[in-house]
């Protein structure tokens, strides 16, 4: 059952390739009938790849493949230019929601020496250009310098009447350019039928220099992300909970550091209690253990509560020399060390 409602598509298709339905009903006519309208100038290309090329742009197009049929159209009309070539890349366009370049290609149409558009094909084609017209929105540009030249998505543009930049809906690139200029490039939010006026001042290049794209490109609509923020002192002053931390953190560290100390003798008095000239008994044993274990966290939580205290100071100095000189220049960094010899804390930095 399959099988046999593929070969039913399929016969569909070439039947539609043969006789192309309403939307393309010219397009058919000019792939099987060689002769029409005008003379042909490429009488070879038309009657061989030309034609081919045509025909399977209308099977694309039947089968709802709009890249794919206006890829073919393109190639059809670069062995023959014509209007119904324009028109079928024109069609592909509008499925393809890119309604600028459906009013480009129209336009080219309309004006098409060669199989001009006639009958309910150049009707359907006005239609299709005033649908066109109200998905597009407009901008006016007011652009410093006046020689600027800008680029919609990397693609030429496409004026109005008026002198209007023609867009389609949704969030389009722009990029501003002139010579002696650095580059700038807008984002610009774009909604159907919607006017609105976009003002760029692009920078001047510095002599000697060759230009350079801005450093902040991905900006808005009305430029305000279009100049590098600069960091503002808040930013640059060291953090004042971070000393107040560190120092309190230190401090403690140091406080446990006595604490465990004075456990560390009591235990060794403790142990001098059940030791004599032969030595100690179990419990003294014990008492000794136990007094070097105080006395090893005792020197470790001093060193590390020192050292926290001393980056604590440090931050504080250094916090307030950079706010006087105006400079954000420090870098510090504390971390554990431990090896075969040594085990502690590394504290580096730059000021």
């Amino acid at each position: 059952m399959t099988r046999i409602a593929w070969l039913f598509r399929r016969l569909s298709v070439f039947l539609a390739a043969g006789c192309l339905l309403q939307p393309l009903p010219s397009l058919a006519e000019d792939a099987s009938t060689p002769s029409a309208v005008h003379a042909d100038p490429k009488p070879d290309a038309r009657s061989g790849a030309y034609r081919r090329l045509v025909q399977k742009a209308v099977l694309e197009h039947e089968l709802g493949h709009w890249a794919e049929a206006k890829s073919f159209f393109t190639r059809a009309h670069a062995l023959y230019p014509n209007a119904r070539t324009l028109r079928g890349m024109a069609i592909a366009s509008y499925e393809l929601r890119d309604y600028v370049e459906t009013l480009r290609l129209l336009r080219a149409a309309l004006s098409h020496p060669q199989q001009p558009l006639e009958g309910r094909v150049l009707q359907h084609a006005h239609e299709m250009l005033a649908d066109a017209k109200g998905f597009i929105a407009t901008r006016k540009l007011e652009v410093t310098p006046a020689h600027f030249q800008v680029k919609v998505f990397e693609r030429e543009p496409l004026f109005d009447a008026e002198g209007n930049l023609m867009l389609n809906p949704g969030e389009q690139v722009l990029r501003f350019f002139a010579t002696g200029y650095v580059s700038e490039v807008r984002k610009v939010r774009a909604e159907p039928g919607r006017h609105a006026t976009l003002k760029v001042a692009l920078q001047k290049t510095r002599p000697g220099t060759r230009p350079t794209p801005p450093l902040n490109p991905a900006t808005t609509e009305n430029g305000a992300a279009g100049q590098p923020q600069q960091p503002t002192p808040e930013q640059t002053a060291t953090a004042p909970w971070l000393v107040i931390g560190l120092g309190g953190v230190g401090a403690a560290g140091v406080v446990a550091g006595g604490v465990l100390g004075i456990l560390a003798l009591d235990k060794k008095s403790a142990a001098d209690e059940h030791c004599g000239a032969e030595g100690c008994n179990r419990l003294g044993l014990e008492q000794r253990q136990s007094a070097r274990s105080l006395g090893r966290a005792a020197i470790l939580s001093s060193v590390v509560g020192g050292a926290l205290v001393t980056s604590a100071l440090v931050l504080w100095w250094v916090g307030n020399e950079e706010e006087a000189a105006g400079q954000n220049a420090t870098s510090m960094t504390l971390r554990p060390v431990t090896g075969l010899s040594a085990t502690g804390l590394l504290w580096e930095g730059s000021w």
